[in-house]
């Protein structure tokens, strides 16, 4: 019994080995269906022995006695064997961790800065659609104040022009994912309005008049010598505080 019916970790392990050979007529044919991860070795094992039989090979499987590594080194030397073997490392060098300026999508601050220099973005919305900052699973909750702080320090943006362009931004999001929200999407929407309104303090900035709204109408880009806060920047000066 394979557990057909049956789904993630209710599947069975149980696998079959099917020697095509004896059920069907076709030489050098050996299949495996069913198993798990857990499993994989004795698989190899079964589906092994069988093609060995028809190959006239005796020797008994050694896979659950011999272990994968031959060799006895420690975890650090094996950490450094694909360098040795001439084998590129994944993820380049091993420099520091840099901030994320949105960690669900993995947009750096030296992602967005050329497009905040480019006086063809005129909203955040044109950074999100050359950077995906802010479409990942939390929809910007976090990464929009970041944004909205480099209207400040690269565009030269007051607070209250920047916290408009923030929640233009948000509104958005919002506008995409609000129909589907149900369940424990809604609780998790409940706990990011709450972010907004009592961290952000956008509520109470919002009711203040007159906000200007900058959505499309940004000022260009500030020359070197104006920026104040360089890639990482974060002014404080974004939303007010209560």
């Amino acid at each position: 019994d394979l557990g057909a019916e049956a789904e993630g970790r209710e599947m069975s392990r149980n696998f079959a080995v099917i020697d095509h050979q004896q059920r069907d007529g076709v030489k050098g044919f050996t299949s495996i269906v069913g198993g798990k991860v857990t499993t994989y070795r004795l698989m190899a094992e079964r589906v092994v022995d069988v093609a060995a039989h028809h190959l006239g090979v005796s020797t008994p499987c050694t896979t659950a006695e011999v272990p994968l590594n031959d060799r006895e080194e420690p975890l650090d030397q094996l950490r450094h064997r694909p360098s040795v073997l001439g084998v590129p490392k994944p993820h380049g060098d091993e420099s520091p961790l840099q901030p994320l300026l949105c960690e669900c999508e993995l947009v750096r601050p030296q992602d967005v800065a050329p497009w905040f220099k480019d006086p063809a973005v005129r909203d955040l919305e044109d950074v999100r659609r050359r950077t995906r900052s802010g479409m990942g699973p939390c929809q910007a909750a976090i990464c929009s104040y970041r944004l909205a702080a480099r209207l400040v320090s690269d565009r030269g943006l007051d607070g209250a022009s920047a916290t408009r362009a923030m929640a233009d931004f948000l509104e958005t999001r919002w506008r995409g994912v609000r129909h589907v929200f149900w369940g424990s999407q809604l609780r998790n929407m409940q706990v990011t309005t709450g972010l907004h309104m009592e961290l952000y303090n956008l509520d109470r900035e919002l009711m203040k008049s007159p906000l200007p709204h900058p959505s499309r109408n940004l000022p260009p880009p500030l020359a070197e010598e104006g920026r104040g806060g360089g890639d990482g920047a974060q002014p404080a000066e974004v939303a007010g505080k209560r």
